[in-house]
């Protein structure tokens, strides 16, 4: 199974090669245009970085309970800016 690191590094790799800024990426994932990203989002974003199929259904779930600071099994956008900040700080 891939490493939290290794994921982490993937998705790094895909939103500062792929996206001028954060928002950019969360706007493009955001499929619905709801405001937040569902696991289903966050699993396609998973598999445009290069994680595999199982492998990014477990990792968006694990997002999800790790970021999700209001229960509502989503990220909004100020949830989602805040991990990608500490990512791309090398917080992870």
């Amino acid at each position: 199974m891939a490493s939290k690191k290794k994921i982490l590094n993937k998705v790094k790799i895909l939103l500062t090669q792929t996206f001028d800024d954060p928002e950019k990426a969360f706007k493009f994932f955001d499929k619905d245009e709801d405001g937040s990203l569902t696991k289903k989002e966050l699993k396609k974003l998973l598999k445009t970085a290069g994680v595999g199929g199982f492998i990014s259904g477990v990792a968006a779930k694990q997002m999800i309970k790790g970021l999700d600071k209001s229960k509502d099994k989503k990220l909004d956008w100020t949830e989602f800016k805040k991990a990608v900040d500490s990512l791309l700080k090398g917080d992870s």
